[in-house]
């Protein structure tokens, strides 16, 4: 097996980009393909499994599309590390806020998971976002 480090990071960071991007402009559907449709998704948000297959993140990017939402999200200091050559690990900082008749909210904090390669293409397979309680202070990383 030979990795070509270089071009997982790509392949990945460019899916990230692609994730941030596409509910930004109302492309529900290509926002839908970045997730695998396999056995092993799941989708943690806060400590809790907020999709934990496919279906439940069609159903949920469906029910932002209604609401027509003005959507911005950003991904900052992406860390990709490979593990094969289809599989990689992935962290950064993620923004997201969504405004809409109905509601709106902010978010602002950490993004972790796993991408797989699936033909060609770079996928979220597992996925994890969380916002800290408190400001992280020097030092806290262990």
């Amino acid at each position: 097996m030979t990795v070509d480090k270089d071009a997982i990071i790509a392949g990945v960071t460019a899916l990230i980009g692609e994730w941030s991007k596409a509910g930004q402009e109302g492309r529900y559907d290509d926002l839908k393909a970045l997730y695998a449709d396999e056995p092993d998704f799941y989708w943690v948000e806060n400590g809790r499994v907020a999709y934990a297959d496919w279906a439940a993140v069609a159903e949920g990017v469906d029910q932002l599309a209604a609401l027509n939402p003005l959507l911005r999200s950003s991904a900052t200091d992406i860390v990709v590390t490979p593990l094969g050559d289809d599989v990689a690990s992935f962290r950064g900082a993620v923004e997201i806020g969504l405004a809409s008749a109905e509601f709106s909210f902010d978010f602002e904090g950490l993004f972790t998971g796993v991408a797989v390669r699936r033909d060609g293409a770079w996928r979220f397979l597992q996925g994890h976002l969380s916002k800290p309680d408190a400001p992280a202070g020097e030092g806290d990383a262990r």
